[in-house]
This record gives structure tokens, sequence and C-alpha cells, in this order.
């Protein structure tokens, strides 16, 4: 139908760590774990997508070079409020633990992925699962 796959390898939103679910700050990973999972997340999809007519993208070839002016931009049409609203993020600081900047650039990244690929349907998604 002319629909272009791109399967979209989170290597630059991995750095930070998906904290979905999750009632801890998750551990920073290196660029090898990065790259360890990237594997077996492309042994996952390609039992499903056609290796042949998937174009394979790393999130960092567009990540990577966003400017600090830029991420200011980007940051600017989200609250703290909205990321505290999320469950994880509002148990966390009920119960007094840190919820670390860092973190809320997760969703956004994820957002610019989309953005940045013009992406009109976005489907599933494996994040930083580890491979233990």
């Amino acid at each position: 139908m002319g629909s272009e796959v791109s399967f979209v390898i989170g290597n630059y939103t991995s750095l930070i760590g998906d904290p979905s679910d999750k009632d801890v700050l998750r551990p920073q990973l290196t660029t090898a774990e990065v790259q360890a999972n990237a594997q077996t997340y492309a042994d996952q999809a390609f039992r499903i997508l056609d290796p042949a007519k998937t174009k394979v993208r790393y999130n960092a070839e567009w990540l990577a070079g966003l400017t600090f002016e830029q991420l200011i931009k980007l940051a600017s049409n989200f609250t703290i409020q909205q990321f505290l609203t999320r469950e994880n993020f509002k148990l966390r600081w009920e119960k007094g633990d840190a919820v670390y900047l860092h973190e809320t650039f997760y969703s956004i990244m994820q957002g610019y992925d989309a953005y940045y690929l013009k992406a009109d349907v976005q489907i599933g998604e494996l994040t930083n699962c580890s491979t233990s």
C-alpha cells in the first residue's frame, strides 16, 4: 500500500532508560549494553517484519544532534505536573523518593522520534528490555 516501515532502535533513549512502570530510577546503560539490547530487539522484530522491506533507524541519528536551545524549546511544551501525574513518578514523589529530571527527557525524546520520522502510525514498542 506504499507504506514505509521504519524499525526504530532507541539507542539514545536507552541511555536514560525507560521509566514507564518503574518505581525506582532505571540504571543508565553503557553504549555496549544498549547495542546488545538493540540486537535482541531486532531479532524479535524480524520474526514479524520482513528485513528486506524494513528500514532500521537508530534514534541517536537525530537526537544526538539536538542543541541545548532545541531541547529547551521541546521541553517548553510540557509541565512538571504532566510528568508527576504518571503513576510511577507520582508514587515515587509521594514516597519521597527521587524523581530525576533526566527521566522526563525520555518521553520528550520518544515524541521527537515520531515527529522527526513524520510517523503516521506507531505500532508497539520495545524499550530497554534486559537481555538477562
